[in-house]
């Protein structure tokens, strides 16, 4: 039987820890390995994952605590810690539903080698826990099959519903510290070589509340910033993609390409998607997409996102 590590970094997260680290230990998969980074809380965090581990001190569970040092210093440090043949990432806010493992170990142990990752559908749900809509609904999967581009495109990938194996995940790893976003950059890494498996399949439940990374618009911005440095096919596709919003024809049509022209169509057939889906109240707006874009260029020198 494979081996699995959940990794749960936290940082000042004592409101939702002990329900997402009971998530863990609630799984009808018996054959895991529980790993808490705490990135120097400063709130009661400590105190509750020492008594938790306490309770359950049958399980195996692994508890590191270090300096504040962001969420990839933390992960790099739990990937360091795991023995699993399967690891996956779980935030300190969400929550795992008991069948989330059973799952994604059985399809990802039947899966050929070209199948680096699976992930399951899940629910957003609110501060309180009640439910506000599907995952897919807000993120459907795209219908290009390319995943690469597709990712160039938009992350539509939910962290809580990923499973992967762990030395696909070291052969790429570790993650870059400097990464603004601990999970996209080595997605798109490894999606130019394997194929992440999407299951039909409801495995998790994804908290939306005031304190979410994702929901802030710096954040977003910075990593773009960060990814645009590090990937030279979306540096490329956002200058194109800016020139066209600034109605810029002489720059759009000096980046034009045959690369950035498919990524364009997957945007238009992307955006059709979540019409076709219909709005939930934590869609994505064009609008906000835009802002995230406007906050990147400020933060140039120049107009666009040169190579220099």
């Amino acid at each position: 039987m494979k081996l699995v590590s959940v990794i749960v970094p936290v940082f000042n997260g004592e409101k939702y820890i002990e329900a997402c680290l009971q998530s863990v230990l609630k799984q009808t998969y018996p054959h895991v390995e529980l790993i808490i980074i705490n990135d120097g809380s400063t709130d009661g965090t400590h105190e509750i994952v020492k008594t938790f581990m306490g309770k359950h001190s049958q399980k195996n569970i692994l508890y590191h605590v270090q300096e504040n040092s962001g969420p990839c210093k933390a992960l790099n440090k739990a990937l360091e810690m795991a023995k699993g043949d399967y690891v996956c990432h779980l935030g300190a806010d969400d929550l795992h539903l008991e069948n989330f493992l059973s799952d994604t170990v059985e399809a990802l142990s039947k899966a050929g080698p070209e199948i680096s990752s699976v992930y399951t559908d899940g629910y957003i749900i609110d501060a309180e826990g009640q439910k506000i809509c599907k995952w897919s609904d807000r993120a459907p999967t795209p219908w290009g099959k390319n995943l690469y581009k597709e990712l160039l495109v938009t992350n539509w990938l939910p962290v809580a519903g990923l499973l992967h194996k762990r030395s696909v995940y070291m052969e790429f790893g570790p993650l870059d510290e400097a990464s603004r976003n601990e999970d996209y950059h080595m997605w798109l890494r490894m999606s130019r070589r394997y194929r992440f498996m999407p299951l039909s399949k409801m495995g998790f439940l994804y908290r939306i509340h005031g304190k979410n990374r994702s929901a802030d618009d710096q954040h977003a911005a910075r990593t773009i910033q960060f990814l645009t440095t590090k990937n030279a096919d979306l540096r490329n596709y956002l200058n194109f993609v800016w020139a066209l919003l600034q109605f810029d024809l002489a720059t759009a049509f000096k980046r034009f390409s045959l690369l950035n022209l498919d990524l364009i169509s997957r945007t238009f057939l992307r955006r059709c998607q979540i019409l076709f889906k219909g709005r939930t109240p934590v869609t994505i707006s064009m609008k906000r997409q835009k802002k995230v874009l406007q906050l990147v260029a400020r933060s140039y020198v120049r107009r666009l996102w040169d190579e220099t």
